[in-house]
């Protein structure tokens, strides 16, 4: 998926899940270069974060705003 963010251009959104937890990497593209804005690590219930700001797409988005498991 393509996200466009602000001042970045186009932005990449990479989601690797495994069994317990998932890792969300919000990266842009500059001069063929790829730089990680951010990364988010989601456990079961999906609300401990550790970056500036966390938030999901597609499918899992009732499930994070819940508190709900993603994976």
């Amino acid at each position: 998926m393509i996200y466009g963010v602000r001042n970045y251009g186009p932005t990449y959104k990479y989601l690797l899940c495994f069994p317990f937890y998932r890792v969300e990497i919000l990266a842009y593209t500059q001069s063929t270069q790829l730089n990680i804005l951010y990364t988010t690590t989601f456990y079961n219930d999906c609300h401990i974060s550790y970056s500036p700001r966390s938030f999901c797409f597609g499918s899992n988005w009732s499930a994070c705003q819940s508190q709900q498991r993603c994976c």
